[in-house]
């Protein structure tokens, strides 16, 4: 829906109506792109609890970039609005500005933070911990599931000597 928000206000704001002097219509559209950012807010908060109780995961990385994308778009459309830009500028800042974004997500190792965050004592209780999603996440996770058992040397030790058949057999290829 928040997509939606930036696309209709993009195209209302355009040619006259982005000029016009009516105050009415242009202070309940602020009040709308306002609340779509609070219930950016709200979303990302409920994100970060359900990080905190089940661990990270791609796909909540994900909402985390998908929200922040949104935020991005509310705003480039809110100073559109307030300024009296036109809906090429918009596209134009929008692109630009998601381009960028994803090119510096792109420069993370994502697997091995979410390996290192799940595998974290500080974080979880190894009954909570997913061993087999981490283990999943490939060769970048290795190091820190081997940081792990090397801390814990009685814990899940089917894990264990799967992971090091994993090594093993990544090694000898």
């Amino acid at each position: 829906s928040i997509v939606l928000v930036i696309f209709i206000i993009g195209f209302i704001y355009r040619g006259a109506l982005n000029f016009s002097k009516n105050k009415s219509i242009k202070i309940l559209t602020v009040l709308w792109l306002l609340l779509n950012l609070v219930i950016t807010g709200f979303n990302s908060i409920k994100n970060f609890h359900y990080i905190n109780e089940w661990g990270l995961t791609h796909k909540r990385i994900g909402v985390y970039t998908y929200l922040a994308l949104c935020v991005i778009g509310l705003l480039f459309t809110l100073y559109k609005v307030l300024n009296q830009r036109s809906f090429v500028f918009l596209v134009r800042r929008v692109s630009y500005s998601f381009v960028s974004f994803l090119v510096v997500y792109s420069l993370f190792n994502w697997n091995s933070t979410i390996a290192n965050y799940n595998l974290d004592d500080t974080h979880f209780s190894e009954d909570k911990i997913d061993f087999r999603y981490n283990l999943s996440l490939g060769f970048e996770a290795y190091p820190a599931m081997i940081e792990y058992f090397n801390n814990h040397p009685n814990s899940r030790r089917n894990i264990h000597e799967e992971l090091d058949y994993k090594i093993k057999n990544h090694m000898n290829n």
